[in-house]
Order: structure tokens, then C-alpha cells, then sequence
């Protein structure tokens, strides 16, 4: 019989709907109508069971007593529905290992671990911020998003204060610990409840996750476009034997990284017999068209970090390779800070459109 896995979060969820045959559906849907006032949200109960009446629309099928329900949230609801069990987005992430996976949601961004909205550290947000902004006004403002959190960002000051909110709280609670080799290439796959459907957010999105979460080294970056694992993760969680047996779409390659913050020098070799040398000076960003599915011999030198040659993939961004020494980021001057963001995006969605 068929199966419907949700990943229930603050402003959106995503559901898969697994058929006999394994064939699967997956749709993203709003929790709550913007036209909905506070003071007359709905209870729990009903914001869930509307949700199911939307997937029945959307996805076309008939909740009924057989269809199994699996649904991973970040608190308990205390919601009982027939024939819907419910699990913590822990329990549901950590049953996707050994997937190296980070998940990025609208108001939480957490690893297998899940990292929520509570005590934020808001002191830290204001510093790195590109203008004045009161502590409490920034701590009301998120607030707000944690009530309303369909609310997306649109002006300049609204979107470098979520960027940096949502830095802070990765930085601070789910960094990525480097298993063996540091320096040997890592693939991660990210997924996210935001609406990431334009390059520049795409672009916007890929910094927030190397700046918060990636020690120096090489990565390439894949993208779960369509919040796949998110989910999945509840049916991984509750029937382990059938998640394994789906196939798994096929993650979207943003391109290749070399995060190292020292003077290099480069020499890129893509087997037509002719080499590229350049050098990258520290505190740079330089960037280099490389198609999803190519791949170069990349071979770099370093005093800090001695020579490397890497086989490195392309994809949306191409090859990447910035130079900034995060750990002392935060001493920047803050147009500095600006002037970098704008960069990294003009320079990543100028590869993006070279193809």
C-alpha cells in the first residue's frame, strides 16, 4: 500500500509519497495563509489536518485508514491522527546515515543533531551586520518570522540579517567535523525548506553553508533541490527496509570548493593538452566555469598548507576557490563584509549564466 512521508517544519512541509511500485512523488507545500491573523491561528490539530487535505489535492490520492503516515517534526505536536506516527526531526536525520547530509530549514538549521530557534546569541548576529540595528529589534524581528515564518525576505537589510542569523546558529551548533584526511575532497549534500529557485539565492545559500559549517579543504557541493531527504527522512526512520530500496534522485552539483586561506598557486590540467596557470592571492575569490558532469586535475601550493592535486567536479558554480581567512572574518570592516557577499554572488551567478 502506499506510503506518505512528511518533513513537517515552521512555515513550509515537504511530503514523498511512496507507491507500490516505488515510484515516488515529492511536494512542497505552506503550513499557514498569510491572511491568517494571529490572534486566529489554528490549533496544531487543525493546521495538520488541513496540511493532509492539501496532499490529498496535490499529490491526487485518498488519506484513508490504510494509507500509513510517517510525519518527522521539531516538538511534539501532541496531535493523534489514525494511522499517522510521528518522530523527532532527530531521530528521522539520523536515521540517514551514513548519508553526509545538512539540512537547512527556514528558522532552524541543524545536522542529524537539529539546532531550533532557542537562545540565539543575537550580540553575535548584530556585529557581523552591515548597518545599525538594536539587539532587541533584531531579537523581535526574528520573533515574528518564528510566528509568521512564510514571511520571505525582500529588502537588502531583511536578507543580511537572516544570512547572518542563520550563520550564527550554524557556526555555533552544527559544525562539520572532518573525518580522516582533512585535506582529502568531501562530498556534502544540503537540503533546505527555503525557496531557493533563483541563482542569486542559490549562490547566497552555498556561502551561508561554507562560511558556517566547512573547515579549510575541498568540497564539492550537491544540492537536494527538491528537499528529497528531509522528506524521506521520517519513512527512513520508521521502515528503514523500504527507504533503502527507493532510488534516489539525482542531487543537484553546484560545483566544486577549495576553501584555504593562504597565498596559492594554481594549475588546472582538463586533458586537452593545455594547462592553465594562475596564482590566488589570500583574502580573494576566483572562479571558474566547469560544467556538472566535467572534471579537472587541480593542483595546488600553499606555505601553510604544503601541495595537493585533486580531482575536483564541476557544476552550477563551477570551481570556487576562496582564500579568506574565516577566523579572523570577524574583524573585517564591515563594507568589507558587504562587499565580499556582493562579490561572491555577482562572480558565482556570472559562471552560472557563462555556460
Amino acid at each position: 500500500m502506499p506510503v506518505l512521508s512528511i518533513d513537517y517544519s515552521r512555515g513550509s512541509a515537504t511530503a514523498l509519497l511512496v507507491n507500490d511500485d516505488l515510484s515516488y512523488k515529492v511536494s512542497r507545500l505552506p503550513l499557514m495563509s498569510p491572511n491568517i491573523f494571529y490572534a486566529n491561528r489554528p490549533s496544531k490539530t487543525q493546521e495538520f489536518l488541513r496540511l493532509l487535505s492539501e496532499l490529498e489535492e496535490e499529490l491526487d490520492i485518498k488519506i484513508q485508514d490504510k494509507l500509513l503516515i510517517y510525519a518527522a517534526t521539531t516538538t511534539d505536536l501532541g496531535v493523534s491522527v489514525k494511522n499517522c506516527r510521528f518522530c523527532s526531526k532527530d531521530e528521522a536525520f539520523r536515521s540517514l546515515y551514513p548519508i553526509d547530509f545538512r539540512y537547512f530549514s527556514h528558522l532552524h538549521v541543524g545536522s542529524s543533531a537539529g539546532v531550533f530557534f532557542e537562545d540565539k546569541n543575537f550580540a553575535a548576529v548584530k556585529k557581523e551586520l552591515f548597518f545599525d540595528e538594536k539587539e532587541e529589534t533584531l531579537k523581535n524581528y526574528f520573533e515574528n518570522l518564528n510566528l509568521y515564518p512564510y514571511i520571505e525576505a525582500s529588502s537588502d537589510r531583511d536578507i543580511y540579517e537572516e544570512l547572518y542569523y542563520l550563520k550564527e546558529i550554524a557556526r555555533t551548533n552544527c559544525p562539520l567535523i572532518p573525518q580522516g584526511n582533512v585535506m582529502e575532497p568531501k562530498t556534502i549534500i544540503f537540503s533546505t525548506t527555503r525557496t531557493v529557485d533563483e541563482e542569486r539565492l542559490l549562490a547566497r545559500f552555498m556561502l551561508l553553508a561554507l562560511d558556517s559549517l566547512c573547515s579549510f579543504g575541498f568540497y564539492n557541493f550537491k544540492f537536494d533541490f527538491s528537499n528529497f531527504l528531509g522528506s524521506s527522512s521520517a519513512l527512513s526512520f520508521f521502515e528503514n527496509e523500504l527507504f533503502q530500496k527507493i532510488s534516489m534522485p539525482k542531487f543537484i552539483s553546484l560545483g566544486s570548493v577549495v576553501n584555504l586561506a593562504d597565498d596559492l598557486t594554481c594549475e588546472i590540467d582538463s586533458g586537452t593538452g593545455t594547462i592553465e596557470d594562475f596564482r590566488v592571492e589570500k583574502g580573494e575569490l576566483f572562479t571558474r566555469p566547469l560544467t556538472s558532469g566535467e572534471s579537472v586535475v587541480l593542483k595546488v601550493g600553499s606555505k601553510r598548507f604544503g601541495a595537493f592535486e585533486k580531482v575536483v567536479p564541476g557544476g552550477v558554480f563551477g570551481i570556487v576557490l576562496d582564500t579568506r581567512d574565516k577566523d579572523k572574518e570577524k574583524d573585517y570592516p564591515l563594507a568589507q563584509k558587504k562587499l565580499f557577499v556582493k562579490s561572491w554572488e555577482d562572480q558565482l551567478v556570472s559562471v552560472s549564466r557563462a555556460f
